[in-house]
């Protein structure tokens, strides 16, 4: 009799499931939003696990999210508008299943924003430029300097700075980058890669020469100062190596920033033979020679 019970109970479950009405789902959120802005949506729904809210480009394919907020976050819930105008939808969704599936849904127009960056018209290398900026300042946004033609969201290895860090923002012209047309990009982390929203370009004059200066033969244990004349940069440094040292080499080599003085004193090596006072740069890898001088030790 107890498992006649518990049968009953379990299909009268079952039956009232598969009458259940769909759960009721509304949505609200401006009709018009800029570009990068960030907004609230209010919602109505069953707010189960796995539910969230997202948006995405109206026509979308079924089960495609963007930037999303899950449901338990609360209501409203905080999105932020892509930075391409168009026309989105909001989606309630559920990863209960495989798509996931959208509940709700209301359209929204995104309109551009406006965005810029100004930057002087050329700077000579190793000096220090400001670059100015009108934009969202979203944590996603960032300023940049490379090249002029760089990929989009090329910035590894370049100087760049979160719009948070302030306005204007302070670059310093690479000492050792070839002369020529650079670009001052303010750009999005939002899009893979990431996107540019604005652009400046600046000519970066080359720097002059490095000259190293040095006696041509000393004699093994012996000591010898190093001089240079030209601009110099953080990062680079005089080191002694045998000639034909791999490019960057420096481990168990005497070597000296440029930094620590005028005049660099070394210590020639113990065994005589030829070698290369190299100044080079750490600003590559592997470290590149900027200039070289023979050195014969005897």
């Amino acid at each position: 009799m107890r498992n006649s019970v518990v049968s009953a109970a379990a299909f009268i479950f079952i039956l009232a499931g598969c009458g259940a009405q769909a759960p009721r789902i509304e949505l609200q959120a401006p009709a018009t939003i800029a570009g990068g802005s960030g907004f609230q949506v209010r919602w109505v729904g069953p707010d189960n696990v796995g539910d969230y809210i997202t948006i995405v480009p109206a026509g979308a394919p079924e089960g495609d999210w963007a930037e999303y907020s899950y449901t338990a976050a609360g209501n409203p819930v905080t999105l932020h508008a892509p930075y391409a105008p168009g026309q989105y939808e909001i989606r309630y969704a559920t990863e209960k299943t495989d798509p996931d599936s959208t509940l709700g849904r209301v359209t929204i127009s995104v309109t551009a924003v406006e965005v810029s960056v100004t930057a002087p018209e050329a700077v000579d290398a190793g000096v220090s430029f400001e670059v100015s900026w009108t934009g969202p300042a979203n944590p996603d946004c960032y300023v940049y300097l490379v090249p002029e033609g760089a990929p989009e969201g090329d910035w590894a290895g370049s100087e760049w700075y979160y719009v948070s860090t302030g306005n204007p923002l302070t670059f310093t012209a690479p000492m050792r980058a070839p002369a020529g047309s650079y670009e001052v990009r303010f750009a999005t982390e939002t899009t893979e890669p990431d996107s540019t929203l604005a652009k400046a370009t600046v000519v970066i004059n080359g720097a002059g020469g490095v000259v190293l200066h040095a006696p041509a033969d000393v004699t093994a244990g012996s000591s010898f100062d190093v001089t240079w004349t030209g601009a110099t940069a953080a990062g680079e440094y005089v080191i002694v190596v045998p000639s034909g040292t791999p490019e960057g080499e420096w481990a168990g080599w005497e070597w000296h920033y440029v930094s620590d003085a005028g005049t660099l004193n070394f210590t020639a090596p113990d065994v005589p033979g030829d070698y290369e006072i190299r100044f080079a740069t750490e600003a590559t890898n592997p470290n590149t020679t900027i200039t070289r001088i023979p050195l014969t030790v005897d």
